[in-house]
């Protein structure tokens, strides 16, 4: 399944979302709580990093993949944990990653087929390394 996410605004105020996967789609209207740089909806969940770098995820969070250390679902952007600052990130159908401004890269969520890169197959809630 692939999934396909854009936002129609930049600007703190709101902005239209629509999500793109498989035959299903849809939009919603979303509350931009600072200057977007880029933004990526998954299966489930959306991501996006602020023009400073911190990075947001929203929507069904059951496996970890917003990143803030939960399992839970969240109708409002929580902050990634672990400070980092993003440059770039890309929300999948259960994980997520992200390439720091330093080129780190770091994935969160399911890892059962080795997704997150980190030589494990246990999910992660909070963002890891990708080895390299």
């Amino acid at each position: 399944m692939t999934a396909q996410g854009l936002v129609q605004a930049g600007e703190p105020g709101s902005a239209i979302i629509s999500a793109i996967s498989g035959r299903a789609q849809g939009s919603a209207e979303v509350t931009v709580i600072a200057p977007v740089q880029s933004i990526s909806a998954g299966g489930l969940h959306t991501c996006g990093v602020m023009a400073a770098g911190a990075a947001y995820c929203w929507g069904w969070g059951g496996l970890g993949q917003l990143g803030n250390g939960s399992t839970t679902f969240h109708d409002t952007p929580v902050a990634v944990s672990g400070g980092l600052t993003f440059a770039s990130i890309a929300a999948g159908r259960t994980f997520t990653c992200g390439v720091t401004t330093s080129g780190a890269a770091y994935c969160w969520g399911v890892g059962g087929n080795g997704q997150l890169g980190n030589g494990s197959t246990a999910g992660q809630t909070t963002p890891v390394a990708v080895s390299t």
